[in-house]
């Protein structure tokens, strides 16, 4: 026999390397993979994680009925907020309306606006939900998204045909005041007297009192139900547009703080709230000053030869000066300024003639622009109508004083009589008397409660006095609200209310 002999080391390390070479040339078992057939694309959200696919495809369209845009598709990195804006200097403005969208793919996104801001061009803007969540929180965390190249993803779409019709215009009403307009919020609107058909003259500091009602050009509007005037625009002179009703300018009272507030009417006695229907209203030219105007900006005037209520003007002299009428049933209102007491009464023909104080209003037909005032003093019975012969004006010093229609204090002479003036020749030349004309009822403007009545001087003039005082103006006050007269001498003081 052959002995057993031990396997060398050299032996035992063949066996081991055919044993390697084998492994490496066998095919290998595939492992289980995902079911994912490619690398996600830039488009690609997987759960609430994405590679910066934010992005949003829009096309122009007109807006519903229901005041809403649709947006086809909103791509999201994570939960986001649509946001469209209206244009401002050609580029994203105010915010109009919100919805949320999750992150994602969204299509057909439907979004809410407020129409009454709506531009022709607006923009489809993507917010990332950084903060709260569920909660829209800008200006804060959920600022605008960007897109992959680092844009912010803002499209622009142009609403086309048009805009839907939104109403701007609603009717309040109150027991002091009755039907009055406001906005869609309830927040009542304004008139100023010194505002002439079609333009403001309210800037600076007046506008930040006041502010203006303000729409875009492109928005078709309307007012609500009951409101007859016409509605319009007028450009001011920072190109922004401005509401009007009936070519006069439309204002809120920063004073005022909820729906229903009126605090702003007879403000200084040339604010009033807007009324539906206004048929009077504050004009003027410069050699007169102010007085009233109908609904077209044509000068009213009055005829000494009338009695309060009732007119004896007929015939040839109702052809020349035509009676300013309202329909039966219409309750006559003045706008800002108009102070005095508006009603009416039934002429011969039945027809119902507007009255101020007591005092029947005409035209003139030889009056052929707003502004002209030929009628005024036509064989001295033929006047033009002043807003108000009395208003207040105030001071830090001496508080509430009384002013005249031109706004410059009034003052009082403690050497008067009752209803007697003693203030002549030179005394008159200083001290000017504050003058009607024949057949003028005094008007007092909102807060002067006193009595007033008449006297006349000694050349005829009729002056008018306040609780038996004698009322004059002084010659060296410049401007409203100047009371350099008063203490004069120690007998010439301010009328005080």
């Amino acid at each position: 026999m052959v002995p057993y002999q031990k396997p060398s080391v050299y032996a035992a390390f063949l066996v081991v390397l055919v044993l390697l070479l084998a492994a490496c040339t066998s095919e290998a078992e595939p492992t289980p993979q995902n079911d994912v057939t490619e690398a996600p694309s830039e488009s690609t959200v997987i759960g609430e994680e994405s590679v910066n696919a934010n992005a949003v495809v829009v096309e122009d369209q007109m807006l519903s009925s229901d005041n809403t845009v649709t947006v086809s598709s909103v791509t999201a990195d994570k939960n986001s907020w649509l946001v469209i804006h209206a244009q401002a200097d050609g580029k994203p403005g105010p915010i109009l309306g919100v919805s949320p969208v999750n992150a994602g793919i969204n299509n057909d996104v439907v979004v809410e606006i407020d129409s009454a801001g709506a531009t022709e061009v607006l923009y489809a803007m993507l917010h990332m939900d950084a903060g709260i969540e569920g909660e829209y929180e800008f200006p804060g965390d959920d600022v605008p998204a960007t897109d992959a190249e680092g844009n912010i993803v803002t499209p622009p779409f142009t609403i086309t045909g048009g805009q839907s019709t939104a109403e701007i215009l609603f009717l309040a009403e109150s027991a002091e005041l009755g039907s009055y307009l406001t906005d869609a919020a309830g927040m009542s609107l304004y008139t100023f007297a010194f505002d002439v058909p079609g333009a403001s003259n309210c800037y600076d500091r007046c506008a930040q009192a006041w502010p203006p009602l303000l729409t875009d050009v492109a928005i078709e509007f309307q007012a609500g139900d009951g409101i007859p005037g016409e509605l319009d625009t007028t450009e001011r002179d920072d190109g922004t547009i401005q509401v009007a009703y009936e070519g006069r300018p439309l204002y809120y009272w920063s004073n005022d703080e909820v729906p229903g507030d009126t605090t702003g009417h007879n403000f200084n006695n040339v604010w009033a709230v807007a009324y539906p229907a206004t048929h009077v209203f504050l004009g003027g030219n410069e050699e007169l000053g102010s007085f009233l105007v109908g609904p077209k900006s044509m000068t009213l005037y009055r005829f000494n030869a009338d009695q309060p209520d009732v007119s004896n003007c007929y015939e040839g002299c109702a052809a020349n000066w035509p009676p300013f009428t309202v329909a039966e049933g219409e309750l006559p209102r003045g706008n800002a300024g108009v102070v005095g007491h508006l009603a009416t009464t039934e002429r011969d023909d039945g027809t119902l003639q507007v009255t101020y104080q007591g005092m029947p209003l005409y035209h003139w037909i030889n009056d052929a622009v707003p502004g002209d005032a030929t009628g005024h003093k036509v064989n001295d019975v033929w006047f033009v109508v002043p807003p108000l012969t009395v208003g207040l004006g105030e001071s830090e010093e001496l508080g509430s004083f009384l002013v005249g229609a031109n706004r410059m204090t009034l003052y009082v002479f403690t050497v008067d009589e009752e209803n007697l003036s003693n203030c002549y020749d030179q005394c008159a030349s200083n001290w000017p008397p504050l003058l009607v004309q024949q057949g003028e009822v005094p008007v007092s403007g909102a807060g002067v409660t006193g009595e007033f009545s008449l006297t006349t001087r000694d050349d005829g003039a009729i002056q008018v006095t306040y609780n038996g005082q004698p009322l004059y103006f002084w010659a060296n006050d410049e401007n409203p609200g100047d009371t350099t007269g008063h203490g004069v001498n120690d007998v010439w003081f301010v009328a005080a209310p």
